[in-house]
């Protein structure tokens, strides 16, 4: 399978193979890669509260780290210019 099939197949909305669906293929890409971002975020976030409740201080804070970090990168891809 060709990768842009595989893309297609992942996200919906993807086609690239016309010029004209290149911004709206864009845009799923980038709500693709946001909503995946926000699961992730969320998944860390249950892992650190529950470090957290373990008294697990120093997990919490490179949690803490990686949670900060996917939410400037998901900032950056939901406010990024089409």
């Amino acid at each position: 399978m060709d990768m842009g099939k595989l893309m297609e197949k992942i996200i919906p909305g993807y086609d690239y193979r016309v010029k004209k669906n290149r911004l709206n293929s864009d845009r799923a890409v980038r709500d693709k890669l946001s909503r995946e971002l926000k699961k992730s975020y969320n998944t860390l976030k249950e892992v650190s509260d529950l470090a957290y409740k373990d008294g697990r201080r120093e997990v919490v804070e490179h949690i803490k780290d990686i949670l900060n970090t996917l939410d400037l990168f998901r900032n950056e891809i939901d406010n990024a210019s089409f």
